[in-house]
């Protein structure tokens, strides 16, 4: 009983912390999607960081900050400028790929509907297969393939995968969005810790019935909010990547600037280094709490994989570093 009291007070904490964010974004899509590219941001902006150390590129950092000069910016302009242009591709190519994948939908889903209006009878034999396949008895599916006959978009969805049978629990089970004015649904992103972050994308259309005007294409409208909501995602991932990812850099030179002549010379790169990597690690760590929002374990759990990735990230970038800059110099 203690520990499901404990449990549930960390998750009214946890949801009071990741309250503010929320209500910054306007659907809980965009809010995943400045998550994960915080999340992805500050791993490559990280990882530039320590191969610069590793490089030997940052060693002139700490001894021209008394001077004037514009050396102590270079990892940062240089992690802006990486990280920007890949934010760009990232979003062309999540826009691009939402294109795709809902015009191959919207193309199928009209195939299929045109194909029911030329020979209802095949359509009628394929739900009846379609159902027999996930387990229905024949009779049953016969029972529904007639009924949905009158329904040519209930029919559709359930000839292509809506949620009849169990072929998809995520709607109504008639192929209708559960959402209020949303006809697409998307399921969980993938946990990428890449240049991007990569969302499995399933499609979900409107009925007719819930059109205000008979004449409206429930299916165009879908693909049309569909793209627009995807372009609206990809800005935000693209926002939230390029302007984490200056976030290791700025503490490095901040705490460059403030322990400059508290610290013996020698030991001043490596003190540095060190409390950088653990407030980067306590960034990771919250991100990781608000990533933990969007699923159901637990956010300590996703604090401390946020944060082993980053050390892992970190490691890899530095040795690599380090071993170029032998290379280089042998």
């Amino acid at each position: 009983l203690q520990l499901r009291t404990h449990r549930r007070r960390r998750g009214i904490l946890l949801a009071i912390l990741c309250y503010p964010f929320q209500c910054l974004f306007p659907s809980e899509q965009l809010c995943r999607s400045f998550c994960f590219g915080a999340i992805d941001g500050m791993l490559t902006g990280a990882g530039i960081l320590s191969a610069c150390v590793g490089l030997g590129l940052v060693s002139q950092i700490i001894s021209s900050v008394e001077e004037s000069t514009s050396v102590k910016w270079i990892p940062i302009a240089l992690t802006l400028s990486a990280t920007f242009s890949d934010a760009i591709c990232m979003a062309i190519g999540h826009v691009w790929s939402t294109h795709l994948d809902a015009g191959a939908a919207y193309a199928e889903r009209k195939e299929e509907l045109h194909n029911f209006q030329i020979c209802r009878s095949d359509a009628k034999a394929r739900l009846v297969d379609t159902l027999l396949m996930n387990g229905m008895l024949k009779i049953d599916a016969m029972c529904i393939a007639d009924t949905l006959e009158g329904y040519p978009d209930m029919f559709v969805s359930a000839l292509i995968g809506g949620g009849i049978g169990g072929l998809d629990s995520g709607d109504d089970g008639l192929g209708r969005a559960p959402r209020e004015n949303a006809p697409l649904r998307q399921t969980e992103p993938s946990t990428s810790y890449g240049t991007g972050v990569a969302a499995q994308h399933s499609f979900k259309y409107e009925s007719y019935s819930g059109s205000s005007d008979f004449c409206d294409d429930p299916d165009q409208k879908a693909l049309s909010e569909t793209l627009a909501a995807s372009r609206l995602e990809g800005f935000f991932m693209m926002l939230s990547f390029s302007s984490f990812s200056v976030i290791p850099g700025l503490i490095y030179l901040l705490l460059s600037s403030m322990i400059h002549d508290a610290v013996y010379p020698g030991d001043r790169d490596n003190l540095v280094g060190l409390l950088t990597l653990g407030l980067t690690a306590g960034v990771m760590f919250v991100l990781g709490g608000w990533k933990s929002c969007f699923y159901s374990s637990g956010w300590s759990l996703f604090g401390l994989k946020n944060t082993g990735v980053l050390l892992v990230c970190v490691a890899t970038a530095y040795s690599f570093g380090s071993l170029c800059s032998i290379l280089i110099g042998s």
